[in-house]
């Protein structure tokens, strides 16, 4: 039988190109990663660049107690001012955000009740002057026999009178602001501390009254000022039952604010509150925070880390992307060398901020895998089910 030339070609062909196929094979299939127990080990030829991300677990954290928390004015160093008379604003000496110290003038008061207050103060002056004088002269009288002894007496209890009433105007005069000679009428409202202006409900030509304190409308038992020292804030907590005993004065305090990502303050807990809301079964709990950066706005809401104040075992942090939850338990890779990898069970304390807690299982220092976990847990789970 004569075979056809191009036969030998074509054997040729199909032979070549079925070494080609099996050579790009060879080449393209890595061996596979070697599985003892829960290791995981990589030959050094099949790793990918940046295919785990690893970082080590930080040492001497504490587990950390979490509450949400309301940063407020600081009543040691805040101070709301009410006009302590009744008459039209005049003039405004500041605004908002203004510094002042003690005894600053905030504002002047056209008052008919204080140029009353210096009317009655400047006649006190003027009756106790004329007493004297009258005593002086009956007093003489008496020593010529020109007066009895009894118009001596009179006169002496008129000048104890008129002594008596200017230490009454003089003490009037002086809870309004002190003494001032002038019978205008313009009381001038001063700042009783040191601090920044904080709030403002006060205009030109306003009416203002000493008893808006007590009334029951919110626009008119607003203050007039607040002045306070935004440096230095308090930081309101709502505590429950179960957390309480964890809690003591003095503890140390970590805010953070969605306002600035990223940034901490410290702080520092002061007042544990002595009984508890019968709404919501919570204890009121205050803080101080260190604001001298004064990004810390009063009313602002912040997360508060609070070291617990039991003594509980040192743990390390690590990423929350670490920890992978399987059967009610939790688990961590541990990088033991480049390519070699084992699974831990691990004790979880707490979890924030992306962040995780273990009180047991990683040692600071360990290298633990951050990004890549799940890949690794399905190695181990294909193994399970073959």
């Amino acid at each position: 039988m004569k075979v056809p030339f191009h036969l030998p070609l074509v054997l040729c062909c199909a032979v070549a190109l079925s070494a080609c196929d099996q050579a790009k094979q060879v080449i393209t299939a890595p061996p596979g990663p070697t599985v003892t127990g829960a290791a995981i080990t990589f030959p050094a030829s099949s790793l990918k660049p940046n295919q785990f991300v690893v970082t080590p677990a930080s040492s001497g954290a504490q587990p950390l107690l979490h509450f949400y928390g309301r940063v407020v004015q600081n009543e040691e160093v805040t101070v709301r001012i009410f006009s302590p008379i009744a008459g039209r604003v005049d003039k405004l000496m500041v605004d908002l955000g203004k510094p002042v110290s003690a005894g600053d003038v905030l504002a002047t008061i056209l008052s008919p009740d204080f140029g009353q207050a210096q009317a009655d103060w400047r006649k006190s002056i003027s009756d106790l002057a004329l007493a004297e004088r009258v005593l002086r002269r009956t007093k003489d009288l008496e020593q010529h026999g020109a007066a009895a002894v009894k118009d001596v007496e009179a006169a002496q209890a008129d000048v104890d009178r008129a002594l008596t009433e200017k230490s009454r105007t003089e003490v009037k005069l002086a809870q309004y602001g002190g003494t001032k000679a002038e019978l205008d009428g313009t009381y001038a409202l001063k700042s009783p501390i040191n601090g920044i202006v904080t709030d403002r409900n006060l205009n030109v030509g306003q009416e203002v009254r000493p008893d808006a304190m007590m009334a029951t409308n919110p626009l008119l038992a607003s203050p007039v000022f607040i002045i306070s020292d935004p440096k230095k804030l308090w930081v309101m907590l709502e505590v429950t039952e179960r957390d309480l005993p964890n809690l003591l004065a003095g503890d140390q305090l970590t805010l953070r604010s969605g306002a600035f990502p990223g940034k901490t303050f410290p702080g520092k807990l002061l007042k544990i509150g002595d009984m508890l809301d019968p709404t919501t079964r919570t204890a009121k709990v205050r803080g101080e925070v260190d604001n001298a950066s004064g990004l810390l706005k009063a009313e602002m809401y912040v997360t508060v880390d609070v070291l617990d104040g039991k003594d509980q075992p040192k743990g390390s942090e690590i990423p929350a992307s670490a920890v992978l939850f399987r059967d009610d338990k939790h688990f961590v890779f541990v990088e033991k060398k480049p390519g070699a990898y084992e699974r831990r069970e691990v004790v979880v304390a707490d979890d924030h901020d992306g962040r995780t807690i273990v009180t047991k299982g990683v040692a600071a220092g360990e290298r633990v895998v951050a990004d890549g976990a799940l890949y690794l847990q399905s190695i181990l789970d294909n193994v399970d089910d073959a």
